[in-house]
C-alpha cells in the first residue's frame, strides 16, 4: 500500500509532461474526425413505392451536395496550410461521392416509370440529373487538389495575389453550393434564377482576375 502510495505521488504530477511526450511519439487521429455515412437504399421501395422511393433519393443527394461542400471547405483549408490531412480528406470525400452516384443510378434506374406520375417523373429526372452534376463537382474538387499538391511538392506554390484570388473563387464556389443545396431543397425558381445569375457574375469576376494575373507575369512563367 505505501510502495502504491508512494508511486502515486510520484507519478501524477509527470502526467502532464507524459501526455505531451506520447502525443509526439503518437500523433492523435486526423483533424477529420467526422465520418461519411452513407446510407444503403433497398430497391424493393422504389418499386413498390415510388413516392417514398424518390423521397429518400433526394434526401442522399442532398448528402452528396453537403459532401460536395465539406470537399471544397478542405480545398480551401489545404491553400492556406498545404496539410496533406486535406488532401486526403479531399480524395476520401470524392470516393464516396463516387460510390452514392453508382448506388442513386442502380437505385432509380430499378423503378418501374410506368408507375410514376407526371410529377413523379419529373422529380425523377431532377435527382438523377442532380446526381450526375454532383458527382462531376466532385471530380473538378479532386482534379484542383491533385493540382494544388502537386505545385506544393515541387516547392512551386503560388504567390500571394494567385492565392487571394483563389480563396476568394473557392469561397464564391462554397457559397453557390449553399445556395445550390438550398434551390434543390425547396424548388424556388427564383432562387434558382438568382443563383445563375450570382454564378455568371463570379465567372466573369474570375476571367478579370485571370486576366490581371497574366498580364504580370514574364514569359518564362506564363
Amino acid at each position: 500500500l505505501v510502495f502504491n502510495f508512494g508511486m502515486a505521488v510520484i507519478f501524477i504530477p509527470l502526467l502532464g509532461p507524459i501526455c505531451k511526450l506520447l502525443e509526439k511519439i503518437a500523433p492523435g487521429s486526423s483533424k477529420h474526425t467526422s465520418t461519411i455515412v452513407i446510407n444503403e437504399l433497398d430497391s424493393n421501395i422504389m418499386k413498390q413505392f415510388p413516392s417514398e422511393g424518390l423521397s429518400l433519393a433526394k434526401a442522399q443527394v442532398s448528402s452528396m451536395f453537403n459532401y460536395s461542400k465539406v470537399m471544397f471547405e478542405s480545398i480551401n483549408e489545404y491553400l492556406k496550410t498545404q496539410n496533406s490531412e486535406d488532401e486526403d480528406f479531399v480524395h476520401e470525400v470524392e470516393t464516396n461521392i463516387d460510390h452514392i452516384d453508382r448506388q442513386m443510378n442502380d437505385y432509380l434506374l430499378s423503378a418501374d416509370k410506368g408507375s410514376l406520375t407526371y410529377s413523379e417523373m419529373k422529380e425523377f429526372t431532377r435527382i438523377l440529373r442532380g446526381t450526375k452534376d454532383i458527382e462531376r463537382i466532385g471530380d473538378y474538387g479532386e482534379n484542383l487538389i491533385t493540382f494544388y499538391a502537386t505545385a506544393n511538392e515541387k516547392k512551386d506554390f503560388f504567390a500571394d495575389r494567385t492565392l487571394e484570388i483563389l480563396k476568394i473563387s473557392h469561397e464564391n464556389a462554397m457559397k453557390l453550393i449553399d445556395d445550390t443545396i438550398e434551390v434543390f431543397a425547396s424548388g424556388d425558381k427564383e432562387k434558382a434564377i438568382k443563383v445563375i445569375q450570382t454564378r455568371r457574375k463570379y465567372h466573369s469576376d474570375s476571367e478579370k482576375d485571370i486576366e490581371e494575373l497574366f498580364a504580370n507575369l514574364t514569359t518564362n512563367d506564363k
